[in-house]
């Protein structure tokens, strides 16, 4: 005996009524990536005068977190990453000019999304350290930095003429490799105010947005999302635009005349370009 036609068209109801619940909530298995935020670099770096018997920093040399310091204004690009279930794919999609859609598999690569932040939050420990070994290695006859008690992103380092200084670095939430180029330079901008080695005139006027993962020995290697870290720093109001060589082609369009777009290959190009102290 078959089913009544009524069970069929029950079943159908069902389903027409429970679809806007579903796609509210199944993953759609596409990730939403849109510029993130572009924090000024100053708030994530501090060097101050160390107390030669260790402890914390002095504070009647301290500088609050060094946006005092003068030279350039330099900030972080980042991207932000989410999830997106069924419902949510018609809003994202109009948004494509000023995000991307992406299959999950293609950038998690069977990863899950927790595994791929905590490779990512590595990534920033590790550009932490490369930011500051690169960016103290600017200046002849200093010390190597050295951690701080085993404290994570506190450094303490004797600079030229014996001033033992303290590096303090955060990752205000941020993960992934390329913010090691912006920090070093933040480092080192902090560092040259401290010692008074900051030109009067900074050659770099205004808001300097910066994207580059940085090695130990100070080469800036590629980032992901050029365009979209571009728009972040079109929307910025930056002036200076600094990206990996053989990268700047992807953010033409989305930077356009905002401002001067730069390649650069190692932190003594960028360092130089901001007016700042370099490794010779």
């Amino acid at each position: 005996m078959g089913r009544p036609a009524w069970a069929g068209r029950l079943a159908g109801w069902v389903l027409v009524l429970l679809a806007p619940v579903l796609t509210a909530f199944l993953p759609s298995g596409y990730l939403l990536v849109e510029p993130g935020p572009a924090p000024a670099a100053a708030t994530l770096v501090h060097v101050e005068e160390a107390a030669p018997s260790g402890g914390a920093a002095s504070p009647s040399a301290a500088r609050g977190d060094g946006t005092d310091c003068g030279g350039p204004n330099i900030h972080l690009l980042t991207v932000r990453v989410r999830p997106l279930r069924l419902a949510q794919l018609p809003a994202a999609w109009m948004r494509r000019g000023e995000a991307r859609l992406l299959p999950a598999e293609r950038l998690l690569g069977g990863r899950s999304l927790e595994t791929y932040a905590d490779e990512a939050r590595r990534q920033m420990d590790e550009a932490e350290r490369s930011a500051v070994e690169v960016a103290t290695a600017a200046y002849a006859g200093a010390g190597r930095p050295v951690p701080d008690g085993g404290v994570a992103g506190r450094w303490r380092w004797r600079a030229p003429g014996g001033r033992l200084l303290e590096i303090r670095l955060s990752d205000g939430g941020i993960a992934g490799p390329s913010a090691g180029l912006a920090l070093a330079l933040e480092v080192d901008r902090q560092i040259a105010c401290r010692l008074a080695r900051m030109p009067a005139r900074s050659r770099a006027a205004g808001r300097v947005a910066v994207s580059g993962s940085l090695d130990e020995s100070g080469r800036v290697g590629r980032v992901g999302q050029v365009a979209l870290k571009a728009l972040s720093a079109r929307r910025l109001g930056a002036s200076l635009l600094l990206l990996p060589a053989g990268e700047t082609g992807q953010a033409e369009g989305a930077f356009g005349g905002a401002g001067r777009l730069a390649a650069v290959r190692d932190f003594g190009e960028a360092a130089r370009l901001l007016g700042l102290p370099a490794a010779p």
